[in-house]
């Protein structure tokens, strides 16, 4: 159940983090020129953040948290109380802890520029401002609510969403082993070399606050630039074309500054984003030199749509056929085939095994990280009955029976579905949204599939791995070893963007 309610939050923040607010405009707007050999690329110059943001990573939690760190080191909690020296190894177990303070909020409207929510706060003087984001977007809503279900409940005209908001983390006490000491959380930790947590290991800062369930969170603090080459290394592989690369790591830059402080603030937790795939996956930094080399060509880079940061969503292979934004409020990013020539997307294309058309499609002549990517352009999966009707009950809480049958309701103009019915003995369950009809049927690739059904099984026939809407990793890859450059990779699969360098 809990994970089902995870899904519905996920699904209330996406649909509002495609909008997160440039704000006005500090700085007058110039035109840069950045020259490469034999390539000359014009970008557009903002001045959005002064200088370069920091973000708070969560990556732990636990009743006991271990540390190692290299060089000297500052500790500080709440209480202002300091101590500094080198700590090679640093040992917190939660003592007590609070519970967080969480509101309930209807939310009526929301606005890029603070100055229309105060005009629609003089109008209506009952609502409330929030500010959301680590460069912020204006939320119009009414509450505070104590009670989740009386915010549903309550009923207004231009009602849009509720949103639960952690108003105070916990509060409480931390020993710290190795000093033999009790801190008030949070605990601020700094070190003049790196931290290393479960393996990984972390440049910035750390913070170690209560958590009332866990007892401890972990929150890595860290510049932008730094909690890249922690991303980009884990979500495509270094051995890429370096174009490709180049296109990550502004994809990458844009999605964090997009939905740091909003996404997962809405969902109760004291940072800006997760360390898993539900935003990106990220486990400090490495050492790949191409990595730091993409990512300082494409300093300060991100995509635009107008005043409003893009949709940079990304996956695996989109099976030639790509999604539209639309549902995710982006009008830039229209459904249309991934390929060479011009195709209509439609489910029959599922048909094609192989086409080098489709810049997604396995190939002979495709450098080998590049095929492992391609050899999903097509798969077949075996989901027994009873597998089904197990993983509904336990992602969504509903029980089922025995399935008697799968009926697909709606599809999507490129034909992937977006509901989908299971009649079962007990009950019928209509799944919606492709993360969700992907889980519910077997962790399946992807929802761009037909099925038959034999016996007690069903037999799944998809393309591509990942939902389709933005940037189709493998076609990216291969469009740079074909000569596009990371600008034309990003407009051909996010429409005509702007590229803008924000800091």
């Amino acid at each position: 159940m809990r994970l089902r309610i995870l899904f519905l939050l996920i699904g209330f923040a996406l649909s509002y983090i495609s909008c997160v607010s440039t704000g006005k405009e500090t700085g007058k707007l110039e035109r840069m020129e950045v020259y490469k050999p034999n390539d000359v690329r014009v970008l557009k110059l903002k001045q959005i953040f002064p200088k370069e943001p920091r973000i708070k990573v969560g990556i732990g939690k636990g009743r006991i948290i271990r540390l190692k760190t290299l060089g000297g080191c500052s500790l500080r909690d709440s209480s202002t109380l300091s101590v500094n020296g080198e700590f090679p190894t640093l040992t917190f177990k939660a003592l007590k802890s609070q519970k967080p303070v969480i509101y309930h909020w209807v939310i009526l409207e929301d606005y890029l520029d603070p100055t229309l929510a105060k005009a629609y706060q003089l109008s209506f003087p009952d609502v409330k401002i929030l500010k959301l984001g680590i460069y912020p977007r204006y939320f119009v809503a009414l509450g505070p609510f104590e009670d989740f279900k009386e915010a549903l409940r309550f009923k207004h005209p231009n009602k849009k969403a509720v949103f639960s908001i952690l108003e105070k983390p916990s509060s409480g006490e931390i020993y710290v082993e190795e000093l033999d000491k009790v801190l008030k959380s949070p605990v601020y930790i700094s070190c003049a070399g790196y931290f290393s947590y479960k393996g990984n290991r972390y440049k910035g800062d750390m913070i170690i606050m209560t958590d009332y369930e866990n007892g401890l969170v972990l929150i890595n603090d860290i510049d932008i630039e730094d909690y890249l080459r922690g991303v980009i290394p884990w979500e495509i592989s270094p051995s890429y074309p370096e174009e490709a690369l180049k296109a990550q790591a502004v994809a990458a830059r844009t999605h964090a500054v997009d939905v740091a402080g909003i996404k997962w603030y809405l969902l109760k937790e004291p940072y800006d984003i997760t360390d898993d795939f539900t935003t990106q996956v990220y486990k400090g930094f490495t050492d790949y030199a191409i990595i730091d080399s993409v990512i300082n060509e494409t300093k300060g880079i991100v995509m635009m749509n107008g005043e409003r940061f893009s949709i940079a969503t990304f996956f695996t292979n989109c099976g030639g056929v790509l999604e539209s934004g639309r549902e995710w409020g982006d009008s830039l990013i229209r459904p249309k085939t991934d390929a060479f020539i011009d195709m209509k997307p439609s489910l029959s294309l599922l048909k094609v095994k192989s086409d080098t058309n489709f810049a997604c499609s396995p190939s002979k002549d495709l450098p080998r990280i590049l095929k492992v990517g391609a050899e999903s352009f097509r798969w077949e999966k075996k989901v027994s009955l009873t597998e089904i009707s197990e993983s509904i009950k336990k992602n969504f809480g509903v029980d089922v029976g025995r399935i008697k049958s799968l009926e697909v309701l709606m599809r999507s103009e490129t034909g992937r579905v977006k509901e989908v019915k299971v009649v079962g003995s007990k009950n019928s369950f209509v799944v919606r949204g492709d993360w969700n009809i992907r889980v519910a049927l077997g962790n399946l690739k992807s929802s761009y599939f037909t099925f038959k059904r034999k016996g007690n099984y069903i037999y799944f026939y998809g393309g591509g791995w990942g939902h389709g809407i933005g940037m189709c990793q493998v076609g990216a890859g291969v469009r740079a070893l074909k000569g596009w450059n990371y600008e034309e990779i990003l407009k051909f699969y996010y429409g005509n963007v702007e590229l803008v360098k924000v800091w």
